[in-house]
């Protein structure tokens, strides 16, 4: 059996962003390319399920590392649980003597280093990230973040991977508003409800295409309570060929959250050439510019908010300026063959057999 590199992250069918990242590693061939041999270490259901991913994950791992089959571990971890989880795989993989590459999603990780974790949580994660070969983060503004936690200096920007996909020409939904990302406060939801009640007197067909899941019927309350019923529809969590048709439906893109590491729906939402309206956090600085591919809200303002789905529901050609806009830094920055490379080389760092 020869050596490989192990991938820790949710499971692939999973929804969310990591998942997202994953799946367009396997899908362009990163995984063959690269000897890597991916392991979920988490699915989202029953704490029954959760367990026996878990359990059944640590099985095959010390099994990879016993067989002596193991050259390397990238793990993709955010905070909380997903932290604690690939703790667990990081402690293994210490043992056995193999190098660790922590690739941290998610935007509240310096929340819940700084604010959420006593002396003892801080000391495992700080030892982790001192431990691990390299860390890979998704912006330069995590590096620096990063770099105020741990003496580790292998600190690497590696961008999330996006598929371009094909333009259709389908006829937009007119004054249509796409929302991709869990359905809770922290993604910006709320604010995104209460600005569209704001402009409802000027377009009074406005439309909320809402993906995701979470805090869905007490969002249905709020929306209730606004007179939009009308106005919104819930898509629940969307994959494949249903939320490409719903990219290419929208007229505009929107997702004003509090925390963020770079978030892949936004960045597919460009690659679609929708105009986006986003928050200036985490990554999404280094992908957005203000005025060019979209407007950048501060998280919470709902004013402002408002502000910019007028200015976009309003004028096509500053929507069409904008997608292109957004299109063009997507290919230029952010697909597999700008990706990869990047990757490839960290991992022939560790061992050039690797990649093939």
């Amino acid at each position: 059996m020869g050596k490989k590199i192990v991938m820790f992250s949710t499971s692939i069918d999973s929804a969310g962003g990591i998942a997202a990242v994953v799946s367009v590693y396997r899908d362009e061939n990163l995984f063959k390319d690269c000897s890597i041999e991916h392991i979920s270490t988490h699915v989202y259901g029953s704490k029954a399920r959760k367990l026996y991913t878990l359990i059944t994950a640590l099985i095959r791992f010390l099994f990879l590392l016993i067989s002596d089959s193991v050259a390397a571990v990238h793990a993709h971890t955010a905070s909380r649980s997903s932290f604690w989880r690939k703790f667990i795989f990081f402690s293994l993989t210490r043992i056995f003597r193999k190098p660790y590459l922590f690739h941290l999603h998610g935007g509240g990780f310096n929340k819940f280093y700084w604010l959420e974790s006593g002396l003892a949580t801080r000391s495992a994660i700080k030892f982790v990230l001192d431990k691990s070969h390299s860390v890979i983060v998704l912006s330069q503004r995590w590096k620096t973040d990063i770099s105020k936690i741990t003496s580790n200096e292998n600190i690497l920007v590696v961008h999330n991977p996006v598929l371009l996909p094909e333009l259709r020409d389908d006829v937009k939904i007119e004054h249509s508003i796409l929302y991709l990302g869990f359905i809770n406060k922290q993604k910006g939801i709320y604010d995104l409800l209460l600005a569209m009640k704001k402009v409802f007197s000027q377009y009074p067909d406005i439309r909320l295409l809402a993906g995701g899941t979470g805090e869905v019927e007490k969002v249905k309350v709020l929306v209730d309570e606004l007179g939009l019923n009308n106005n919104v529809k819930f898509l629940g969590w969307i994959m494949g060929d249903e939320k490409s048709y719903y990219l290419s439906q929208a007229q505009l893109f929107i997702l004003v959250s509090y925390y963020e590491g770079l978030p892949m729906s936004l960045l597919e939402a460009m690659s679609y050439s929708l105009p986006v309206i986003t928050s200036p956090v985490g990554g999404i600085p280094e992908a957005v510019d203000e005025g060019v591919e979209g407007f950048l809200i501060k998280p919470g303002d709902i004013k402002s908010i408002g502000t910019a789905l007028d200015k976009l529901l309003s004028d096509p050609e500053l929507r069409v300026r904008m997608g292109k806009a957004g299109r063009e830094r997507i290919e230029n920055e952010y697909t597999p063959s700008v990706i990869f490379p990047v990757l490839k080389s960290i991992y022939k760092k560790i061992n050039p057999d690797l990649v093939h």
